[in-house]
């Protein structure tokens, strides 16, 4: 879509720290990076409208690539959030493309609202694929939706030439599996990673005071930041790696620029998690 919607040259928005393939994806259609970082406040990541705004008024970016529920910072905008910025790419004309694909996974009380249901008719959403709700990373299909029925047959047309219209046996047969006989499974799987996610909340706050976790209100990810440690970022990878046994990706990958910050998938075994932490905790007192 960033070709079919897109020029060479043109910018495409980002808000970062984000995923990492938006911006391998966008560099290399010969499309330029515009970023849109993210700010913190009380604790807390938002979008800034200002400088939003003023990437779209000054003509810097044709496309705004959206995550949400958002990788890594688990926000999970709020229909306000959405609305406002839907009313400003509808100002300027600008096409709205969504990463949803984290749509399902969705902690507490917060409510995900899909890009589409806004009814501007420049929006498409990437409503996902059975990987993330139901461990599937190994099948290709994905769904993609818009209102706007131009718009649809443009996708469809693009997607036919590239012979990617159609999937594998097995990947369809998995795919039924998943959504007609899967409900209890994934339900079983997002309280028992929403438990996951509270016990290391708990856990970071009672023992590890110098982490900061951005608690996820979806995804299956967790932000993390280390400053407080005040490590050299070597020291600290090393403290991570080597010492607490963990695999964090690290924040640049992310487009983050401070050394400190590291993403943790938590799509795993909470033992294994809980014994991780364990570890964390006692290198981190032997500093």
């Amino acid at each position: 879509m960033i070709r079919e919607f897109t020029q060479q040259g043109d910018g495409v928005l980002i808000q970062t720290p984000v995923y990492h393939q938006f911006r391998r994806l966008i560099e290399s259609a010969g499309r330029v990076v515009a970023g849109n970082s993210l700010k913190i406040e009380d604790g807390h990541y938002t979008i800034d409208f200002d400088d939003f705004e003023q990437q779209l008024k000054q003509g810097n970016a044709k496309m705004v690539l959206l995550c949400n529920p958002h990788n890594p910072v688990g926000r999970v905008w709020t229909r306000s959030e959405l609305q406002t910025m839907v009313d400003i790419a509808r100002r300027y004309d600008v096409i709205v493309v969504s990463d949803e694909i984290h749509a399902d996974i969705v902690f507490d009380d917060h409510t995900f609202t899909s890009i589409v249901s806004l009814g501007y008719e420049k929006a498409v959403s990437i409503i996902g694929s059975p990987a993330k709700n139901f461990g599937l990373n190994s099948i290709a299909n994905g769904y993609i939706y818009t209102d706007d029925d131009a718009l649809y047959q443009q996708i469809k047309s693009t997607v036919n030439s590239l012979a990617i219209d159609h999937g594998n046996a097995l990947t369809t047969y998995a795919t039924i599996a998943a959504y007609e006989k899967g409900r209890e499974w994934f339900e079983g799987y997002l309280q028992y990673t929403q438990t996951t996610v509270h016990w290391i909340a708990e856990f970071v706050a009672s023992s590890l005071p110098d982490i900061t976790m951005y608690k996820p209100e979806g995804t299956n990810q967790i932000w993390f930041d280390f400053s407080k440690l005040q490590l050299a970022p070597d020291t600290l990878k090393s403290l991570l790696v080597n010492e607490a046994k963990m695999g964090l990706t690290p924040g640049a990958w992310f487009g983050e620029t401070n050394p400190n910050y590291y993403r943790m998938n938590i799509a795993a075994d909470r033992e294994q998690i809980q014994a991780s932490f364990a570890r964390l905790h006692t290198a981190i007192n032997s500093l």
